[in-house]
């Protein structure tokens, strides 16, 4: 599962725990998560509302990885998929 919230939107990411918990309540079998934080080329507008280090430090207190990725550059993009890939 991509777990994913928008580095822009501080809501996004708040209800991330509740979307951990939702998961686990769901799956009865292990489920791979990856944290996602979407939509990094906004950074250069200065539209951030989600710091790197907070994303990385919920995604180690899970022991999940973490990306930041950009749809619109594809910075991450690929990477996010080839670690999905070699959990599987």
């Amino acid at each position: 599962i991509f777990l994913m919230y928008d580095i822009s939107d501080r809501n996004s990411f708040s209800n991330l725990r509740d979307w951990i918990e939702e998961i686990k309540e769901q799956n009865n079998e292990t489920v791979i998560i990856i944290l996602i934080g979407t939509k990094s080329d906004l950074e250069n507008e200065g539209r951030r509302q989600v710091s790197f280090e907070e994303g990385e430090n919920f995604a180690t207190d899970y022991n999940i990885p973490f990306f930041e990725i950009s749809s619109k550059t594809g910075q991450n993009v690929d990477n996010a998929f080839y670690c999905l890939s070699s959990l599987m």
